[in-house]
C-alpha cells in the first residue's frame, strides 16, 4: 500500500512536471514546426521518466541495418495507452490519435502537449486533411507513429489494420517500419490473461480504474521489436501497405494466453 502511495505521488509530479512545462510552449509560442519539434522532445524524455516511475523496462530487438531516417512514419499494434510511453521514450514521434481523445477531459491537454496530431477517420473530407497533415509531418522530417488498428485490443491477437491513414506513406519517399509491441513480464512472472488486465487498457475499461491496477503492479517488462522497412512494392497503395504490415508485425507477435504468454 505505501508503495503504491509513493508511485501515484511520484507519478503524478512526474505528469504535472510534463504538463506545465509543455502547456508554457503550448501557450507562449506560435503553432510551428519548432514548437511540435520542442514537444515532441519534451515527451520524448518524460517518456522516459515516467517508465521508471512505473517499474516499467523496455527490451529493444532491432531487426533492422541501420537507425530509422528523419521523417519515417512507424506502424505499432495497440493494447495500452503505455505502448505510447515505450515507443515515444525510443523514438522522438507525433502520434496520430483521434478527436475522440481531443475532445477527452484532460486526456485531450495531455495529447496536446506531446504534440499529437488529432484525425476523424469517419469523414472523407477530414481524412483527406488529416492525410495531407502527416505528409507534411513526414516531409518536414518529423517521425510519425501510427496506431493502424484504430482502437486497443486485449493481446490475443493483431486487429485488422485501418487503411485510410496509411494513403499517407504512399507515393512518397518516407520510409515505413512496423514495429511490434509486446508485454513479456508482469511483477516478476511471464504475463498472462490476468495480469495482461493489470497493464492492457481495452474494452468497457476506464482510465482511473486501469491506472489504479497499473500503480499497483511491478517488474513490468516489455518488448519493442522493429521491424524491416515495409518494400517499395508494397508501399505502393494503402492495402497492400496495411496487409504487409500487419503480416510482419503477426510473425513476431506473441499473443496472451490463458497460463502465460508464449516466450
Amino acid at each position: 500500500m505505501i508503495t503504491r502511495f509513493f508511485k501515484a505521488l511520484a507519478l503524478v509530479f512526474s505528469v504535472l512536471f510534463f504538463v506545465t512545462i509543455a502547456s508554457i510552449l503550448l501557450v507562449l509560442l506560435p503553432n510551428t514546426k519548432k514548437r511540435r519539434h520542442l514537444l515532441v522532445t519534451w515527451m520524448h524524455h518524460c517518456s522516459r521518466i515516467i517508465l521508471q516511475v512505473l517499474d516499467i523496462e523496455c527490451w529493444i530487438e532491432d531487426q533492422t541495418d541501420s537507425p530509422p531516417p528523419s521523417g519515417t512514419l512507424f506502424l505499432a499494434n495497440h493494447v495500452s495507452y503505455v505502448d505510447a510511453l515505450l515507443l515515444s521514450a525510443q523514438y522522438p514521434s507525433v502520434f496520430v490519435t483521434s478527436n475522440e481523445v481531443k475532445n477527452t477531459f484532460f486526456l485531450g491537454w495531455l495529447a496536446r502537449c506531446a504534440g499529437c496530431v488529432f484525425v476523424e477517420r469517419r469523414k472523407i473530407n477530414t481524412v483527406r486533411e488529416n492525410i495531407s497533415q502527416i505528409r507534411n509531418l513526414l516531409d518536414s522530417g518529423f517521425n510519425v507513429i501510427i496506431f493502424p488498428e484504430g482502437t486497443t485490443g486485449d493481446g490475443t491477437q493483431i486487429l485488422p489494420f485501418k487503411q485510410s491513414l496509411l494513403e499517407a506513406a504512399v507515393g512518397i519517399q518516407a520510409e515505413v517500419r512496423p514495429i511490434c509491441v509486446n508485454y513479456r513480464f508482469c511483477n516478476g512472472e511471464a504475463i498472462s490473461r490476468a495480469t495482461s488486465e493489470l497493464l492492457f487498457y481495452f474494452g468497457d475499461m476506464t482510465l482511473l480504474t486501469q491506472l489504479s491496477r497499473l500503480l499497483g503492479v511491478s517488474d513490468v517488462v516489455a518488448e519493442l521489436v522493429v521491424l524491416p522497412p515495409v518494400s517499395p512494392a508494397d508501399q505502393s497503395c494503402r492495402k497492400k501497405l496495411a496487409l504487409a504490415s500487419r503480416a510482419s508485425i503477426t510473425r513476431v507477435f506473441s499473443p496472451i494466453l490463458e497460463t502465460g504468454a508464449a516466450l
